[in-house]
């Protein structure tokens, strides 16, 4: 009984373990939020029409993050300062099981 107990432990945590998104997964999640929050800003709205901003995006996120793993989930920490909006931009997500779940947001808009 013991034994068997143990492997079903074991194949749960694995399982839970290998479905923890990395960075990569972050990153593309974090940017996509960050171009929704433009696309609500009238003057960010229209220079994401004249200048792609993807890439900027995704250079903020990459330079603004902190990961934190934990074997079945990772926590992480976005903060910018938007001198634009003269505000900042604060994002807490936890990512389990492929997904992401935001805890925390802070955003001008």
């Amino acid at each position: 009984m013991k034994p068997t107990l143990i492997a079903l432990a074991t194949v749960a945590i694995t399982t839970l373990a290998s479905t923890n998104p990395d960075m990569d997964d972050y990153e593309v999640y974090a940017q996509r939020r960050l171009i929704d929050v433009a696309d609500r800003h009238p003057v960010l709205d229209l220079a994401h029409h004249i200048v792609p901003l993807e890439e900027l995006f995704l250079r903020f996120v990459v330079s603004h993050t902190q990961r934190y793993d934990f074997l079945l989930a990772s926590y992480y920490r976005m903060h910018l300062h938007s001198y634009f909006l003269h505000q900042d931009i604060h994002l807490e997500t936890i990512g389990f099981l492929n997904n992401f779940v935001v805890i925390k947001s802070v955003s001008p808009l």
